[in-house]
């Protein structure tokens, strides 16, 4: 990689903090405020020659569409589309929309096949699956007995472990308040991950 300037050192540092703090590429008001610069299009123009230089890539047709690369080339994070809501209890529906781009660290093997979904209610608790929480799911249609799974009941999306009751596939909860559902249901995703934002302590 070709050496920076350092001023491109500067905002590649504070790219990088903002990425691993908050999720997100800042915004060129935010770098240039950071730098103390009066005028946007000199941070543009700093973040312009650390594409130029591999430090960042470009991603088309997305807001902020920035992403780190390590060096060779290396990209550090995917960005996975979060897809409406599951319903890990009852009454959601999860429409395939997306709601935004969210980095993930790239060393975990999510890839951009993957998706998130954020979970509502208390079905999943026994499974450490909680109100908020964000599941990684892998598109597929199939899953095995006693994996993790994302399955449409009617418009319903749900987040259950898959069982089997005789030759019969059927949705567990990990919470003894909720029955199994043993009517039509159809995968879209297993779940391979999971995300969470734990709250700031305050004092």
């Amino acid at each position: 990689m070709k050496t920076l300037s350092r001023r491109q050192r500067e905002v590649l540092e504070f790219v990088t903090r903002c990425i691993r703090e908050r999720g997100v590429v800042p915004s060129v008001r935010e770098v240039a405020e950071h730098l103390g610069l009066r005028s946007s299009a000199t941070a543009q123009r700093h973040l312009r020659a650390l594409v130029e230089k591999g430090y960042l890539r470009r991603i088309p047709r997305r807001m902020r569409g920035l992403e780190l690369v390590h060096p060779g080339g290396v990209r550090e994070v995917v960005h996975l589309p979060l897809l409406g809501r599951v319903a890990a209890g009852r009454g959601a529906v999860a429409e395939e929309v997306v709601e935004e781009f969210l980095p993930v660290p790239r060393h975990l093997g999510w890839q951009e096949g993957c998706f998130l979904l954020r979970v509502r209610g208390d079905s999943m608790v026994g499974a450490g699956i909680f109100e908020g929480d964000l599941v990684v799911v892998r598109r597929q249609q199939t899953a095995l007995p006693g994996d993790l799974v994302v399955a449409l009941v009617g418009e319903e999306a749900t987040v259950k472990r898959l069982g089997n009751e005789a030759g019969q596939f059927v949705l567990y909860a990990e919470n003894p308040a909720y029955p199994p559902i043993r009517e039509a249901f159809q995968i879209v995703g297993k779940v391979v991950g999971l995300l969470r934002r734990y709250p700031e302590v305050r004092s």
